[in-house]
């Protein structure tokens, strides 16, 4: 069963597998930059724990059917470790469906990665 429609058009099967892979990884990026579009009511400026889980609550609010907020863990602080999946049915693995995972934040001190992933 085809899971990709677009797969089938003869310009898609005619591209190498690495063509296909730009094409899939530039429609991810589009995706998200609408859903950035849709939440630009997000402050340009440094988020403090509170105000990036607010942040992040929001996009889930308003995004429903597309976007999941869940705690990976805690940090040593006892603070939750967010995690946001977006997509199609965002508490499902598809197969033979492409994911990206963005990091932002792999340590405390790195706070430029989180701000960019809310923007």
């Amino acid at each position: 069963k085809e899971h990709w429609p677009h797969t089938q058009s003869a310009f898609y099967k005619s591209i190498s597998h690495r063509s296909q892979f730009i094409v899939t990884m530039m429609r991810v990026l589009l995706s998200c930059c609408l859903v950035a579009m849709v939440m630009s009511d997000i402050d340009f400026g440094y988020h403090d724990y509170d105000a990036l889980t607010a942040a992040m609550r929001a996009i889930e609010q308003n995004n429903s059917g597309i976007a999941y907020m869940y705690s990976a863990g805690k940090s040593v602080q006892g603070r939750d470790l967010w995690v946001m999946t977006l997509g199609e049915k965002p508490l499902q693995h598809l197969p033979l469906r492409p994911e990206v995972k963005y990091v932002g934040n792999m340590h405390g001190n790195e706070v430029v990665g989180r701000e960019m992933l809310l923007h």
